[in-house]
């Protein structure tokens, strides 16, 4: 059973999940892998499933950039806006917002900086096309592949490489994408994966063998 009292933190209408006993800055994304990897079990209730997809549209997932914390202007990472674009529906929003403000995931746009530009992390980009059911170019098959490829080389303790990854690969399979490079690109992060697990690697960055994102990994190890 999901351990999610320990973990989760209540939003004005709906609940976030953080990898901490404690708040912490990523919970956008811990909280959408939890709604994706759980999509096809029963781990969640619906009413569970309802309070954490209402806490990211607290943080305004609907609107396609997103705050760390519901009600702030506080920008997030690329890591985030990747976990998030898993959800088909957020990941068309993302789609439309990037499109729309040349690339910029700024909470203060038109003033935005330039590491709010995430258009420059284009494994992302296709990821989200994937999830929105978009069909990919033969240049975005080219780049989801590298970007695959890259982070298969990382050492297990660079846990967003590995866990993000394993999100992209996910997503493919569930939206049935075939592709002799991308098929091939899978395949070699699979090798150099070996026997690790990510549910594995998630424990080994937390420090917490019971929290709910070990257990949704596991069904995918």
């Amino acid at each position: 059973m999901i351990n999610l009292d320990k973990y989760s933190f209540p939003t004005p209408n709906g609940k976030l999940l953080s990898t901490q006993d404690f708040p912490n800055g990523n919970m956008v994304g811990y909280t959408s892998q939890l709604l994706f990897l759980t999509y096809y079990s029963t781990d969640l209730t619906s009413d569970q499933a309802q309070d954490f997809y209402n806490g990211l549209v607290d943080c305004g997932a609907l609107n396609g950039v997103v705050s760390r914390k519901p009600g702030e202007i506080s920008n997030t990472s690329v890591d985030d806006y990747l976990s998030l674009a898993c959800n088909a529906i957020f990941a068309m929003k993302v789609l439309k917002y990037g499109r729309s403000h040349w690339g910029f995931f700024d909470l203060n746009y038109p003033k935005p900086v330039f590491a709010q530009f995430l258009y420059r992390f284009q494994g992302m980009w296709q990821h989200a096309k994937i999830s929105a059911g978009e069909p990919l170019t033969k240049l975005g098959k080219i780049i989801w592949a590298v970007s695959l490829m890259i982070s298969a080389h990382k050492p297990f303790s660079w846990q967003d490489a590995w866990i993000q990854s394993h999100l992209m690969v996910i997503i493919k399979e569930r939206r049935n994408v075939n592709n002799p490079i991308m098929d091939y690109a899978v395949n070699y992060w699979r090798r150099r994966k070996g026997s690790k697990t990510t549910s594995e690697i998630y424990a080994d960055y937390m420090g917490f063998a019971d929290h709910p994102l070990v257990e949704a990994f596991k069904p995918y190890n």
